[in-house]
């Protein structure tokens, strides 16, 4: 879906079927509304960034890092009310299953390393034994 004048009546549907109940077949219309208008910078992308992400939100901390990921830089264009609502939502997305917990304390001690080869190639010794003891980790 190229057109953008579809996407309002798109969204218009989307928000009825929402409204009804009918989640997965919203959720369709508002793929298709984000995707026709990803360049826009429009209030309805955010809008419909949102309703994707409570739709899609779940008892998978996975999958609800994931949502709350491609949220996150559509906030800011939401109206006060779903702001508040968003921020909300993504409060309680946690990162606490076993895998992700892996996975975030494995970024961060690359970040650590990563912190100290930046100082070093700069020419900053004074971390080396950080460093090596970071390395022998």
């Amino acid at each position: 879906m190229d057109n953008l004048l579809y996407s309002p009546k798109l969204f218009d549907m989307a928000e009825v079927l929402l409204a009804q109940g009918q989640h997965d077949a919203a959720l369709l219309f508002y793929k298709g509304v984000a995707e026709t208008e990803k360049y826009q910078h429009s209030e309805r992308l955010a809008i419909c960034q949102y309703r994707m992400f409570t739709i899609q939100v779940g008892d998978d901390q996975s999958c609800n890092l994931e949502a709350a990921t491609l949220l996150e830089p559509y906030i800011e264009r939401l109206d006060e009310m779903d702001q508040l609502d968003a921020l909300k939502d993504l409060d309680w997305v946690k990162e606490t299953d076993e895998d992700t917990q892996h996975w975030v304390n494995l970024f961060s001690q690359w970040a650590e390393g990563n912190t100290y080869v930046n100082k070093l190639l700069s020419g900053d010794v004074s971390v080396l034994p950080d460093y090596s003891s970071n390395i022998n980790r």
